[in-house]
């Protein structure tokens, strides 16, 4: 007898302690609940109080509107389908004065584009060829649909493996050749671009060649 009152009060105080874990886990939710809103409610309200008062930096060129953040030029292009968000390292004003010679054939107009450099650069090139190659081919696929394919002009163990070996010779390709030196152009060889520059002025080069793509800077 003694044992069945034992086993039932057993099963009592589990009973028990189980509707006191289920309340503390609905009070636990609603604790974080609580804490989740509170957390949105102050982001929102910070948004909400404080965007509006946050100046950046803008300059108009040729009647597009560039907008600084964080270190990077933004507007809006309208291609011939679509608008689309654009951005770059320097605005336009800041790469007007980067040197443009020579011309480009129509065999430049080509759903490929080699984007093509010299694996045997300087090791301190390579984070600028690096940003070059990305900014160029991010824009060009973004902007123009045309897919990029990253080449070298010569073959290297480590660095060119199954990739494609690429020059200005190949007349039957559309490349670009990014050289980090001096000096600081854009020389457009029929079917063949090089942006030349020396560090960041690498950078400028290329966003150069943008803006006259994006026909925001006309050719000289």
């Amino acid at each position: 007898m003694e044992e069945k009152e034992h086993e039932a009060k057993t099963k009592e105080e589990i009973e028990k302690e189980e509707k006191e874990a289920a309340r503390m886990r609905k009070i636990a939710v609603l604790v974080v609940a609580g804490f989740i809103v509170l957390f949105f409610t102050a982001l929102f309200g910070v948004k909400y109080f404080y965007s509006d008062k946050i100046e950046y930096p803008t300059v108009t060129y040729n009647g597009f509107e560039f907008t600084e953040i964080a270190d990077t030029w933004y507007t809006q292009w309208q291609n011939e389908e679509k608008l689309v968000a654009i951005s770059a390292r320097y605005n336009p004003y800041e790469v007007e004065n980067v040197t443009v010679l020579g011309e480009l054939s129509e065999g430049f107009t080509q759903s490929n584009v080699y984007v093509t450099f010299d694996p045997y650069s300087e090791q301190e090139d390579f984070k600028y060829l690096a940003i070059a190659a990305a900014d160029l081919s991010q824009s060009i696929t973004k902007a123009f649909s045309k897919k990029v394919i990253p080449a070298c002009t010569q073959e290297h163990n480590e660095t060119c493996e199954d990739i494609p070996i690429v020059t200005c010779k190949d007349a039957d390709k559309a490349v670009i050749h990014l050289i980090a030196e001096e000096p600081t152009q854009i020389v457009l060889k029929e079917n063949c671009i090089e942006l030349q520059g020396k560090d960041f002025e690498l950078i400028r080069s290329v966003d150069k060649l943008l803006y006259i793509w994006y026909k925001i800077i006309s050719p000289d």
